[in-house]
Protein backbone atom coordinates (compact mmCIF):
# COMPACT_ATOMS: atom_id res chain seq x y z
CA UNK A 1 0.00 0.00 0.00
CA UNK A 2 1.39 3.38 -0.95
CA UNK A 3 2.05 6.04 1.68
CA UNK A 4 -0.48 8.91 2.04
CA UNK A 5 0.36 11.91 -0.05
CA UNK A 6 1.38 15.07 1.83
CA UNK A 7 1.68 18.58 0.58
CA UNK A 8 4.93 20.18 1.72
CA UNK A 9 2.89 22.93 3.40
CA UNK A 10 0.87 20.50 5.54
CA UNK A 11 1.25 21.37 9.26
CA UNK A 12 3.82 19.17 10.97
CA UNK A 13 5.10 17.64 7.74
CA UNK A 14 8.89 17.87 7.45
CA UNK A 15 11.56 15.72 5.86
CA UNK A 16 15.11 16.11 7.17
CA UNK A 17 17.54 16.66 4.29
CA UNK A 18 20.08 13.87 3.99
CA UNK A 19 23.69 14.66 3.22
CA UNK A 20 24.72 12.64 0.20
CA UNK A 21 27.37 9.99 0.28
CA UNK A 22 30.22 11.08 -1.92
CA UNK A 23 31.03 9.46 -5.19
CA UNK A 24 34.71 8.52 -5.53
CA UNK A 25 36.76 11.71 -5.49
CA UNK A 26 37.24 13.28 -8.89
CA UNK A 27 40.98 13.44 -8.35
CA UNK A 28 41.17 9.67 -8.49
CA UNK A 29 39.86 9.61 -12.04
CA UNK A 30 42.85 10.00 -14.34
CA UNK A 31 40.56 9.98 -17.36
CA UNK A 32 39.54 13.57 -16.66
CA UNK A 33 42.88 14.70 -18.05
CA UNK A 34 41.76 13.43 -21.41
CA UNK A 35 39.94 15.96 -23.54
CA UNK A 36 41.44 18.99 -21.78
CA UNK A 37 43.43 20.20 -24.73
CA UNK A 38 43.35 23.76 -23.36
CA UNK A 39 44.85 22.77 -19.99
CA UNK A 40 47.59 25.18 -18.94
CA UNK A 41 47.57 24.63 -15.16
CA UNK A 42 49.00 21.84 -13.04
CA UNK A 43 47.92 21.38 -9.42
CA UNK A 44 50.13 19.44 -7.03
CA UNK A 45 51.17 18.91 -3.40
CA UNK A 46 47.67 19.39 -1.99
CA UNK A 47 47.79 19.23 1.81
CA UNK A 48 46.34 20.45 5.07
CA UNK A 49 48.63 22.70 7.12
CA UNK A 50 47.34 22.36 10.69
CA UNK A 51 48.81 24.57 13.43
CA UNK A 52 51.46 23.14 15.76
CA UNK A 53 48.81 22.37 18.37
CA UNK A 54 46.77 20.40 15.85
CA UNK A 55 43.17 20.89 14.74
CA UNK A 56 39.88 19.72 16.19
CA UNK A 57 36.39 19.13 14.87
CA UNK A 58 34.68 22.34 13.68
CA UNK A 59 38.02 24.19 13.62
CA UNK A 60 39.16 25.94 10.48
CA UNK A 61 42.34 24.50 9.03
CA UNK A 62 44.53 25.93 6.25
CA UNK A 63 44.56 23.90 3.05
CA UNK A 64 47.16 24.49 0.34
CA UNK A 65 47.87 23.40 -3.20
CA UNK A 66 50.76 24.29 -5.50
CA UNK A 67 49.79 25.90 -8.82
CA UNK A 68 52.03 25.91 -11.90
CA UNK A 69 51.25 27.55 -15.26
CA UNK A 70 52.39 26.62 -18.74
CA UNK A 71 51.50 30.11 -19.94
CA UNK A 72 50.26 33.35 -18.47
CA UNK A 73 46.58 33.62 -17.59
CA UNK A 74 44.34 35.88 -15.55
CA UNK A 75 42.46 32.82 -14.28
CA UNK A 76 43.90 32.17 -10.83
CA UNK A 77 40.88 30.87 -8.95
CA UNK A 78 41.14 27.44 -7.33
CA UNK A 79 38.14 25.70 -5.78
CA UNK A 80 38.63 23.58 -2.66
CA UNK A 81 36.02 20.91 -1.80
CA UNK A 82 36.01 19.04 1.51
CA UNK A 83 35.33 15.31 1.94
CA UNK A 84 35.85 12.76 4.68
CA UNK A 85 35.86 9.02 5.24
CA UNK A 86 34.00 7.78 8.31
CA UNK A 87 33.08 4.20 9.21
CA UNK A 88 34.26 3.09 5.79
CA UNK A 89 31.96 5.51 3.95
CA UNK A 90 33.18 8.46 1.89
CA UNK A 91 31.11 11.58 2.56
CA UNK A 92 30.84 14.83 0.61
CA UNK A 93 30.68 17.48 3.34
CA UNK A 94 29.27 20.04 0.88
CA UNK A 95 31.87 22.59 1.94
CA UNK A 96 33.41 24.58 -0.91
CA UNK A 97 35.83 27.52 -0.73
CA UNK A 98 37.36 29.52 -3.60
CA UNK A 99 40.84 31.02 -3.34
CA UNK A 100 43.21 32.77 -5.73
CA UNK A 101 46.72 31.57 -6.45
CA UNK A 102 49.52 33.83 -5.26
CA UNK A 103 53.23 33.09 -5.51
CA UNK A 104 52.59 29.61 -6.85
CA UNK A 105 50.25 28.57 -4.02
CA UNK A 106 46.53 28.75 -3.39
CA UNK A 107 45.37 28.55 0.22
CA UNK A 108 41.88 28.30 1.71
CA UNK A 109 40.49 27.93 5.21
CA UNK A 110 38.38 24.76 5.45
CA UNK A 111 36.09 24.06 8.40
CA UNK A 112 36.41 20.47 9.60
CA UNK A 113 32.72 19.69 10.02
CA UNK A 114 31.47 16.50 11.63
CA UNK A 115 29.87 14.01 9.25
CA UNK A 116 26.10 13.90 9.87
CA UNK A 117 26.09 10.43 11.42
CA UNK A 118 29.15 10.96 13.63
CA UNK A 119 29.03 9.29 17.05
CA UNK A 120 32.63 8.49 17.98
CA UNK A 121 35.91 7.30 16.52
CA UNK A 122 38.22 8.86 13.98
CA UNK A 123 37.42 10.78 10.81
CA UNK A 124 39.79 11.01 7.84
CA UNK A 125 39.43 14.37 6.07
CA UNK A 126 40.70 15.18 2.60
CA UNK A 127 39.98 17.83 -0.02
CA UNK A 128 40.14 18.22 -3.75
CA UNK A 129 41.45 21.30 -5.52
CA UNK A 130 40.12 22.26 -8.96
CA UNK A 131 41.00 24.87 -11.55
CA UNK A 132 38.97 25.49 -14.69
CA UNK A 133 42.05 25.02 -16.88
CA UNK A 134 43.95 22.39 -14.90
CA UNK A 135 44.97 19.11 -16.49
CA UNK A 136 43.39 17.26 -13.55
CA UNK A 137 42.04 17.71 -10.05
CA UNK A 138 44.45 17.40 -7.11
CA UNK A 139 43.53 15.38 -4.03
CA UNK A 140 45.16 15.99 -0.66
CA UNK A 141 46.64 13.57 1.83
CA UNK A 142 44.31 12.78 4.73
CA UNK A 143 44.07 14.60 8.03
CA UNK A 144 42.77 12.39 10.84
CA UNK A 145 40.76 13.66 13.79
CA UNK A 146 40.69 13.51 16.76
CA UNK A 147 44.19 14.96 16.73
CA UNK A 148 46.69 12.82 18.61
CA UNK A 149 50.25 14.18 18.75
CA UNK A 150 52.94 11.65 17.98
CA UNK A 151 55.26 10.40 20.71
CA UNK A 152 58.74 8.87 20.52
CA UNK A 153 59.60 6.57 23.44
CA UNK A 154 63.25 5.71 24.10
CA UNK A 155 63.92 2.58 26.19
CA UNK A 156 67.32 1.97 27.80
CA UNK A 157 68.36 -1.07 29.84
CA UNK A 158 68.09 -0.55 33.61
CA UNK A 159 71.42 -1.97 34.81
CA UNK A 160 72.71 -2.50 38.35
CA UNK A 161 74.82 0.67 38.16
CA UNK A 162 72.04 2.91 36.86
CA UNK A 163 72.77 5.42 39.61
CA UNK A 164 76.07 6.16 37.87
CA UNK A 165 74.05 7.70 35.03
CA UNK A 166 72.47 10.42 37.20
CA UNK A 167 74.52 13.12 35.49
CA UNK A 168 73.73 11.84 32.00
CA UNK A 169 71.04 13.34 29.75
CA UNK A 170 69.28 12.56 26.49
CA UNK A 171 68.55 15.07 23.74
CA UNK A 172 66.08 14.39 20.93
CA UNK A 173 66.17 16.89 18.10
CA UNK A 174 64.92 17.26 14.53
CA UNK A 175 67.48 17.11 11.75
CA UNK A 176 66.13 20.06 9.75
CA UNK A 177 68.50 23.01 9.45
CA UNK A 178 66.55 25.05 12.02
CA UNK A 179 66.41 22.13 14.53
CA UNK A 180 62.80 23.19 15.03
CA UNK A 181 62.29 20.43 17.62
CA UNK A 182 64.71 19.97 20.51
CA UNK A 183 64.01 18.37 23.92
CA UNK A 184 66.49 17.37 26.64
CA UNK A 185 65.68 14.99 29.48
CA UNK A 186 67.84 14.15 32.50
CA UNK A 187 68.40 10.48 33.15
CA UNK A 188 66.48 10.91 36.41
CA UNK A 189 63.42 11.92 34.34
CA UNK A 190 63.10 8.39 32.98
CA UNK A 191 60.44 5.97 34.20
CA UNK A 192 61.49 2.47 35.23
CA UNK A 193 59.31 -0.18 33.63
CA UNK A 194 59.85 -3.90 32.88
CA UNK A 195 63.59 -3.86 33.39
CA UNK A 196 64.15 -0.71 31.34
CA UNK A 197 64.12 3.05 31.75
CA UNK A 198 61.68 4.84 29.40
CA UNK A 199 61.92 8.43 28.20
CA UNK A 200 58.85 9.82 26.47
CA UNK A 201 59.29 12.73 24.06
CA UNK A 202 55.93 14.25 23.15
CA UNK A 203 54.55 16.77 20.66
CA UNK A 204 56.54 15.21 17.84
CA UNK A 205 56.02 17.15 14.62
CA UNK A 206 55.07 15.22 11.52
CA UNK A 207 57.15 15.56 8.38
CA UNK A 208 60.48 15.76 10.22
CA UNK A 209 63.21 13.24 10.98
CA UNK A 210 64.87 12.98 14.38
CA UNK A 211 68.22 12.18 16.00
CA UNK A 212 69.02 11.18 19.58
CA UNK A 213 72.20 11.78 21.50
CA UNK A 214 73.25 10.96 25.07
CA UNK A 215 75.55 13.25 27.02
CA UNK A 216 77.72 11.28 29.41
CA UNK A 217 78.37 13.02 32.72
CA UNK A 218 77.34 16.27 31.06
CA UNK A 219 80.35 16.26 28.73
CA UNK A 220 80.59 14.01 25.68
CA UNK A 221 77.60 13.66 23.32
CA UNK A 222 77.22 10.15 21.89
CA UNK A 223 74.83 9.67 18.94
CA UNK A 224 72.26 6.90 19.39
CA UNK A 225 70.30 7.14 16.14
CA UNK A 226 69.78 9.53 13.24
CA UNK A 227 67.05 10.19 10.66
CA UNK A 228 64.21 8.51 12.52
CA UNK A 229 60.77 9.38 11.14
CA UNK A 230 58.06 9.93 13.72
CA UNK A 231 56.05 7.34 11.81
CA UNK A 232 58.53 4.70 12.93
CA UNK A 233 57.12 4.81 16.47
CA UNK A 234 59.28 4.01 19.50
CA UNK A 235 63.05 3.79 19.39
Amino acid sequence: MSEPWHDINDPGYFVKPVREKAAPAAAADDSEAEGKADAIVTLSDAKFVPPDGGSDFNDTCPAQVSVAYKEQTSQTRVTFKLFCTYNGEQVDLKHKVDANESGGTAEAQLTLYYPDDYSDGSVDYFFTAEHSRADKTAQSATLTLPYSPAVIVVRLPDGDNASACDNDSLRLFSTDSAASYSRTMAFSDGVKRDGAVEFEFGDIKAGLTYALEIKLDGKDACPVFEDLSCGDGAA
